[in-house]
């Protein structure tokens, strides 16, 4: 061998072990992966809750505009049936009724009508929320379908191979 292959074999084997000295160890590569693991957990807690801040800003704002295009409804709302209970007494005046019982008819006529309706509203949204029950029935049965899975994937494994017991189809003392 010469001087140049062996100083090149040197520098190869130097290489070598200088690379496997640089490379990290598994506790090394452990504890960066929890610490770039924590960190990213904790980028997106960060980003979950940028998220649901700009989302609860957002729905506040347009509860606001609910809220005053509400009031600003109900208001108009009060003069239309304002103009409704002149129209009746202007109704009945022509049917020959004196002023004064005018005056009171009127808008009782008017208030009666509105709170009939406002009564079969409430009836309705009540008996439709009595009826009606909070409780996730579709993940309710898919949970218990899967429960019901998991113990079959159970029995079959308990089962020892060679055993002639047949699990594909449970007993039913099962």
């Amino acid at each position: 061998m010469t001087a140049r292959q062996t100083a090149q074999t040197t520098t190869l084997e130097e290489r070598e072990t200088t690379a496997l000295h640089d490379r990290p160890s598994v506790a090394e590569l452990l504890r960066d992966l929890r610490d770039e693991t924590s960190m990213l957990f904790r980028q997106e807690v960060e980003l979950a809750k940028k998220e649901t801040s700009e989302k609860v800003s957002t729905a506040i704002r347009n509860t606001s505009y609910l809220a005053i295009g509400g009031a600003i409804l109900f208001a108009g709302f009060l003069f239309f049936l304002a103009a409704v209970t002149a129209a009746v007494g202007l109704a009945l005046e022509a049917a020959g009724l004196n002023d004064a019982v005018v005056a009171w008819l009127a808008p009782l006529i008017v208030g009666a009508v509105v709170m009939i309706i406002g009564a079969a509203l409430l009836a309705k949204g009540r008996s439709t929320l009595k009826h009606m029950s909070v409780r996730p029935e579709k993940t309710v049965e898919s949970m218990k379908e899967n429960t019901q899975w998991l113990k079959e994937k159970t029995r079959r494994r308990d089962v020892p191979h060679g055993s002639t017991e047949s699990t594909a189809h449970p007993t039913p003392s099962e």
